[in-house]
């Protein structure tokens, strides 16, 4: 699997109703668990190690339509580590009274390393009867790039149409996949209950010279053997009747949780990164030595050390578009020519990331490419298996400042949640392995200042301006991008039961170490009706993009086999009401200060004359949390929520006196 194939995959991919600092990372109507599972089987579909049904919708689905499921996975492993996959799947797609499907395998392959063909397919009936499939049911056709990964790829699918697949029929399909040519991290697998879905019964047996340095591990849960058989090593891994798992929360990815097998000959993540090294490491001639210092020049002016890098990696972000091109086995790994990118004004996250090498270079900036994984995989394996990233990104050594030019939406040295705190390999010519900044409350943060005059009957004219850091200015760019201001402004009122339109202004940061400034101006009407003797406040109104109300979500009754993917963060808010004459408070809700391992949540609400001032903070110590930390978690949303509900009574002077 190449790093360019993922890179644009996972920087669209979507997301359910996240925390708020993953929002800018994902999408909204797609859950985190579905995006791992596109992502993993993305993963081992491109190395050659998995196939699908064309049919299959969801692990929902499939476990309420399909029946059982076998699957024999065997490897022949030769000493130059090219090797021999037979994969045998027997599957009854259909259960009775469930529709018919039009059901197709496919396999996806490089012609230009691999082989691939089919050995057996046929369908049997319920009475026995076998339908071998013919040849011309059997397709070869271009592979198609991912939709969320623009570019090109050389690969080639196989696909096999099943014919007459109805209740109780069974298919039967073997795939022969040979290796040409040792692949650049030598063997790497990754097999088991990798994303929700169930595994009826899955085995995988590697047979290998005892000469190959092969490490391996296999989670509780999985049964294994390791001997030796007519003088070769033979490892055997068996997962049987692992149920479906449906977590109903944001999680960290199924593999951190569920049973796995893997297996690998690399010696190390240092060793990774070396293979990397080694293959595109090369040097500019004078020529392009030239350029690219003039264009550096011309990028940064007068600018250095920081303050020129931020320069060019706002240069990239707006001159060089994301397009992955995948015509060569190892492209997904090795820099094209820095030249060539700017040539063609397109470069996926590794391109980027070498073009802005070579730039800052230019300035006397050193800069090493850090390769990590850009999504919800949290957890290092437990063995340096190839497949545990999937982007690139720089470091600059000399200011201890890790950046993601890929990131349309990132300011220089912004990283979002889905990076923080990972592990990451540096690739040098001796490579290590380090770890991400993690997230924390005093780069994740928002401030909402927000001043509202009620008029007597009931409107409401707003302003607010809220400040945004730069690690999380990302988030408000992206829903900004995607509706507009005006839009987004009145999208933020309606959710706050507040109907109205106003301007919404975005102020660039004076740098890209300054946060982000939105300004709101609204008008909202019939926000209370000021007929009533006595009126209710509520206190959660206006323009609040972060409002305590949403992490309604989060509280669960369920946090037990999987952690909670939360997010590290600090928002805070101060709101002003102004009452229209003839009011005054006859109600308003206590303070609350709750502090816990989880995190802090404090509010107070005080009258000041003709005036409400709401004053709130809320923050989370870490991004994840553990079934056994998350009671902490959930008392601290219980009473931020609750807050988020919590009301004002206003009653008229004139009754007041009765």
């Amino acid at each position: 699997m190449s790093l360019s194939r993922l890179c644009g995959l996972i920087a669209t991919a979507g997301h359910s109703k996240l925390s708020p600092y993953w929002r800018g990372f994902f999408m909204r109507n797609m859950t985190l668990r579905r995006m791992v599972w596109i992502v993993l089987v993305a993963v081992l579909w491109a190395a050659g190690l998995f196939g699908a049904m064309s049919t299959r919708a969801s692990a929902q689905d499939e476990d309420e339509e399909e029946g059982k499921t076998h699957v024999l996975h065997e490897y022949t492993i030769h000493a130059d580590l090219t090797y021999e996959e037979r994969d045998t799947i027997d599957r009854q797609p259909v259960k009775p009274g469930r529709p018919a499907k039009n059901t197709s395998l496919w396999r996806d392959f490089s012609p230009a390393t691999d082989t691939l063909e089919v050995a057996e397919a046929w369908v049997t009936d319920p009475d026995g009867s076998k339908h071998s499939v013919p040849p011309e049911d059997i397709f070869t056709r271009s592979a198609p790039q991912p939709a969320n990964a623009p570019g090109f790829n050389a690969n080639q699918r196989i696909t096999v149409m099943f014919p007459r697949v109805g209740p109780n029929a069974k298919i039967h399909l073997v795939w022969k996949w040979q290796t040409k040519v040792p692949q650049m991290f030598g063997l790497n697998i990754l097999r088991g209950a990798l994303g929700s879905g169930k595994v009826d019964d899955e085995t995988v047996v590697l047979r290998l010279p005892q000469t190959v340095p092969l490490k391996w591990y296999a989670d509780p849960g999985v049964t294994t053997t390791d001997g030796v058989q007519d003088g070769q090593r033979v490892i055997t891994a068996s997962f049987k009747n692992i149920p479906a798992m449906k977590v109903g929360y944001s999680t960290v990815a199924y593999s951190e949780f569920r049973p796995r097998f893997m297996a690998t000959t690399l010696d190390s993540l240092s060793d990774y990164g070396n293979r990397i090294f080694k293959l595109s490491e090369r040097p500019l001639d004078a020529e392009n030595t030239a350029k690219i210092k003039a264009l550096a020049e011309t990028i940064t002016g007068d600018k250095t050390g920081l303050d020129a890098a931020a320069a060019i990696h706002d240069w990239i972000r707006q001159n060089i578009a994301y397009v992955a091109v995948d015509l060569n086995p190892n492209d997904g790994w090795v820099e094209h020519p820095v030249n060539k990118i700017i040539e063609n004004g397109f470069g996926d996250c590794k391109d980027q990331s070498a073009l802005m090498r070579a730039l800052l270079a230019a300035k006397g900036i050193r800069a090493e490419r850090a390769i990590v994984w850009w999504g919800n995989v949290f957890a290092a394996l437990p063995l340096p298996v190839a497949w545990q990233f999937n982007h690139a990104i720089l470091y600059l050594p000399d200011f201890d400042v890790f950046d993601n030019p890929t990131d349309k939406n990132a300011a220089f040295g912004a990283l979002d949640m889905a990076l923080s705190g990972k592990q990451a390999v540096l690739v040098e010519q001796q490579s290590k392995v380090v770890q991400l900044p993690a997230a924390k409350p005093q780069t994740f943060w928002s401030k909402n200042e927000s001043v509202m005059k009620i008029s007597p009957d009931g409107d409401i004219d707003g302003t607010a301006v809220v400040d945004v850091s730069p690690n999380s200015a990302m988030t408000f760019q992206s829903r900004i991008k995607n509706r507009g201001n005006d839009i987004y402004l009145s999208g933020i009122l309606a959710m706050n039961n507040q109907e109205g339109d106003g301007k919404l202004h975005v102020s660039a940061p004076k740098s890209w170490r300054d946060p982000m400034r939105l300004k709101a101006q609204w008008t909202s009407q019939n926000y209370m009706d000021g007929t009533e003797p006595e009126i209710y406040l509520p206190l959660e109104s206006g323009f609040d993009p972060e409002r305590l109300t949403q992490l309604t979500n989060k509280i669960r009754n369920d946090v037990r086999a999987a952690p909670l993917l939360m997010g590290s963060w600090s928002d805070n808010w101060q709101f002003t009401y102004v009452l229209p004459e003839g009011f005054h408070v006859k109600y308003l809700p206590q303070a609350v200060h709750l502090a816990n391992q989880a995190g802090r949540f404090d509010s107070e609400v005080t009258a000041n004359g003709s005036q409400i001032i709401v004053k709130r903070s809320f923050l989370t110590s870490q991004t994840i949390y553990q079934p056994a930390d998350y009671p902490a978690l959930r008392a601290l949303l219980v009473a931020a929520v609750k807050s988020g509900h919590s009301h004002a009574i206003l009653q008229r002077s004139e009754t007041a006196h009765l």
